[in-house]
């Protein structure tokens, strides 16, 4: 007896909307047909780094050195010990 093949299961795209202006867009479509690409095939080449980042992916900004420094060290790690009791009480 053949064994058969699991059905994938249906990848879900969810739509993304953003607005340029028209020079924007003109702009984009000469780009887009000098290189005969689709916009977006254009868009997606240029956010795929983005786009192949994991969701467990941590990635640490850089703070500005002009940025205020609200909280100490003891003061994040007991908020942090603070939250995860919450979390484990429910």
């Amino acid at each position: 007896m053949v064994k058969r093949k699991k059905k994938r299961r249906p990848i879900k795209y969810k739509p993304v909307v953003f607005m340029l202006t028209s020079r924007q867009k003109k702009s984009l479509e000469i780009h887009c047909q000098e290189r005969n690409l689709t916009m977006i095939k254009l868009i997606k080449k240029s956010i795929q780094d983005f786009l192949t980042l994991q969701t467990q992916d941590h990635v640490e900004y850089q703070v500005s050195p002009n940025q205020l420094d609200l909280f100490e060290n003891q003061t994040v790690e007991y908020l942090k010990k603070q939250h995860k009791k919450a979390k484990k009480t429910g």
